[in-house]
């Protein structure tokens, strides 16, 4: 790999470093650490309370088979992209499809990432205060009259948030520095197995509480009464925001893999790992909001509103309550270095910029937009009476951000990899990519995946992109 190439860089060796492309060490450590990128916030905060405003066991049901035939071969495609190209994501697109506009797909991945990343981090300083409030004073206050003032008063403060928001960012930006193997992969050994561990903890405890079997059910008997068209294209986003789909994050980790890899398997368990969070994360949560006889449909909200409510009248709750902050803030930071490598990735990589630099430059840059989007959070924030023409309609700075990347920018990345598969790269070369040296490219499941990646998967994106574009006309 030392080859002399400028834009390739090493992230382990501090004396090669700027110009060895480094790599994980194992299968283990990109297995964990695809683990770690998709399992964040959107497997313990946002699939708990979309389940809980989508009926519960029935829209499990659905996202489980948004899962396994639309996210999980886009998942594949953009490991496949990523470990074909050695390289960033744009890189990727050029190196496969010279001389053509396929690399803008790249570009919008990476952009989805920062700005992802800009608000995200906040909610992750939302995280790490109240694991502090845990801490030093427990969550004796949290009453159900006072838990969601003291809240709405917390996120509009002009300082507190944007401070815990930099240390979110500060401890992103410190791991993804070491580099591959000496960051991102020792810091997912020991992350992600902690999260596992502290996640079944929680789980146990919520189903020992009197009164958890209304959660259970709510969780594992299907009532389809309550599904509506919304709920099944809530799936597909959901789906693709938890396989962390779309924002070059995946197809970054796999250019730092070798050839001898199985990526179809490492796929399937990541998504195994990743779905099991989300499902044990339901666990965890949903026993205890009825135990407690707290409604289930409360939104974002949920645990920044609710569970602290729980955590005040729970025995053992203040030991409780720190622990699953501590989970979600895990999840998080996981999440987190993974969205931000591919910004970094772009920079070392297209620009030549040294990792260090990059490092810095990315996480700068990312903080200082996060710092209008924490700012823009609730109407009463400093930001928040800012509204900003969007589909005819007008939103808060933290909320655009937040529709269009999520919304529009991921499945529109989702939908140019799979373009991009059918269109521009050979069928024979993609699937031995997936099988790997010495794996059997006439796999039926291979053949499966690369039929679902071309068809069923684009038409999934296209029903949710398309009803993201009249639920926005609607609203304006």
């Amino acid at each position: 790999m030392a080859d002399g190439n400028p834009h390739l860089h090493d992230q382990s060796d501090p004396i090669d470093e700027q110009h060895v492309r480094g790599k994980f060490a194992s299968r283990l450590g990109f297995m964990l650490a695809a683990v770690g990128s998709a399992v964040g916030l959107g497997n313990i905060w946002k699939f708990p309370y979309i389940t809980g405003e989508n009926g519960g066991a029935a829209f499990i049901l659905i996202y489980l088979a948004c899962i396994a035939v639309v996210a999980l071969p886009a998942l594949l495609v953009e490991f496949s992209l990523g470990r074909h190209g050695q390289t960033s994501a744009i890189g990727t697109y050029r190196k496969i499809a010279p001389g053509t506009p396929w690399w803008l797909n790249g570009l919008m991945g990476v952009l989805a990432g920062f700005i992802i990343l800009s608000f995200y981090s906040a909610v992750a300083g939302w995280v790490l205060k109240y694991m502090i409030v845990g801490i030093v004073d427990g969550y004796g206050t949290y009453t159900k009259e006072a838990s969601g003032s003291t809240f709405g008063a917390f996120i509009v403060q002009p300082v507190a948030p944007i401070v815990y928001q930099f240390i979110a960012m500060l401890l992103t930006s410190v791991i993804i520095y070491a580099g591959i193997e000496k960051g991102i992969e020792r810091a997912s050994k020991y992350l992600v197995p902690l999260l596992g561990v502290i996640l079944i903890l929680l789980v146990v405890r919520s189903v020992t509480l009197p009164g958890a079997e209304a959660g259970l059910a709510f969780m594992f008997k299907p009532d389809f009464s309550k599904l509506n068209a919304t709920s099944f294209l809530n799936a597909v986003g959901l789906a693709f925001f938890t396989l962390s789909v779309g924002m070059g994050a995946m197809m970054t980790y796999a250019s730092y893999v070798g050839k001898e890899v199985h990526l179809g398997k490492t796929a399937l368990q990541v998504a195994v790992f990743d779905t099991g969070v989300a499902i044990l994360s339901g666990i965890a949560i949903f026993p205890a909001v009825f135990a407690f006889d707290l409604e289930p449909s409360s939104g974002p909200g949920l645990i920044f509103i609710t569970l602290p409510q729980i955590f005040a009248q729970m025995p053992m709750g203040r030991l409780v309550g720190i622990a699953f902050f501590f989970l979600i803030f895990i999840a998080a930071l996981t999440s987190m270095i993974s969205i931000m490598e591919p910004v970094v990735t772009w920079l070392v990589d297209d620009l030549n910029v040294r990792r260090h630099l990059a490092t810095a430059s990315a996480g700068v840059a990312i903080f200082l937009v996060g710092v209008p989007a924490c700012l823009s959070v609730d109407d009463a924030s400093v930001l928040g009476g800012i509204k900003i023409p969007f589909f005819g309609g007008s939103l808060k700075f933290f909320d655009l951000l937040d529709t269009v990347s999520q919304n529009f920018m991921l499945p529109l990345g989702a939908l140019g990899a799979c373009l991009f598969l059918l269109l521009a790269w050979k069928r024979g070369a993609a699937i031995a990519e997936v099988a790997g040296t010495g794996g059997n490219t006439n796999s039926g499941m291979l053949q499966l995946w690369y039929w679902c990646a071309v068809t069923i998967t684009p038409l999934g994106i296209l029903a949710l992109l398309v009803h993201g574009v009249l639920g926005m006309i609607g609203k304006g």
